[in-house]
């Protein structure tokens, strides 16, 4: 039985999982723990977690956090799921996001690590399986998911029909199967 960690993003909390949470809990040890808006203490969470070795999948900053932590911690992961992940955001993008950060006091600092992530380098060195999700309807995210899944060697890229950004909730039965033909 291999432990599952599900990694929320900036717009919802760990109740987005429930759905996954309730299919996945049938056969191993879901953690949905509060996701820190900061990308070092996130890590340090994650670090701390007493899975010995786990899948993890996150959607959004969530997704962010999970790629990162797969490829500082290899022999942690098992295996990694992204959702409207990226591995860096183009230039109009960062623009977009500090335009949003601006206007969002709270979650300045996350919104610019957002803007500012950028793991391109390193892609070639992760270890863990990769699979790439992404909501048919996530305009933004489908080309960076897309072009992120092609970076990795192995990556399955897969779009979730129906759904838009927040791809696990908005049609969380295809979502769910997926994830379970990837973990399983």
């Amino acid at each position: 039985m291999t432990d599952l960690v599900l990694l929320h993003g900036i717009g919802t909390g760990p109740e987005a999982w429930r759905q996954q949470v309730e299919f996945f809990s049938k056969s191993r040890r879901v953690l949905i723990p509060r996701v820190q808006l900061d990308l070092d203490r996130a890590d340090d969470e994650l670090t701390a977690i007493a899975f010995e070795r786990f899948d993890v999948c996150g959607l959004s900053w969530g997704a962010l956090v999970a790629l990162r932590f797969a490829l500082d911690h290899p022999a942690r992961v098992r295996r990694v799921a992204v959702c409207a992940g990226f591995a860096y955001l183009p230039l109009p993008l960062r623009a977009l996001q500090g335009l949003l950060a601006f206007g969002a006091r709270d979650l300045k600092d996350a919104m610019r690590q957002g803007a500012r992530f950028d793991v391109r380098s390193r892609l070639g060195t992760l270890r863990p399986p990769l699979l790439v999700l992404c909501g048919e309807r996530d305009r933004v995210n489908r080309g960076l998911s897309r072009s992120l899944a092609a970076q990795v060697r192995g990556a399955r890229h897969e779009l979730i029909p129906g759904a838009g950004h927040v791809a696990n909730v908005d049609n969380p039965e295809a979502f769910t199967t997926a994830l379970a033909r990837f973990l399983d």
